[in-house]
């Protein structure tokens, strides 16, 4: 269960995840506007790319083309990433409402299902 809220400070803007052992990300790309790096705060993880993979420990911060196509899988019992957007906050998040800026992938807040 991947458990995921905003991180908001000035004019930086984040997502960060926790994971359980196995947890990972859908497969994604992005344009320049959702573009980020991943600050690994805790755990192990791995980012996968067609070909490609690195792991990642607390402390790390992995720089990568985000417009190839990825995932990232907690390769320890839990772990902690932020995803810090390079361009700040993309401007359609900006209207998203409050129940989307946290919950569990699949179940947002609010969500009675």
């Amino acid at each position: 269960m991947i458990r995921f809220a905003w991180y908001e400070s000035g004019a930086l803007f984040g997502i960060r995840y926790d994971f359980d052992r196995g947890d990972a990300l859908p497969w994604h790309a992005h344009d320049k506007d959702t573009a980020h790096n991943i600050v690994i705060l805790d755990g192990l993880v791995r980012l996968v790319l067609p070909g490609a993979e690195r792991l990642g420990l607390a402390g790390d911060v992995l720089d990568f083309d985000n417009a190839v196509r990825h995932t990232i899988r907690c390769e320890s019992t839990t772990a902690r990433i932020l995803n810090l957007f390079l361009n700040g906050m993309p401007a359609d998040y900006r209207t998203l409402p409050i129940t989307e800026r946290a919950g569990v992938l699949g179940v947002q807040i609010g969500d009675t299902n």
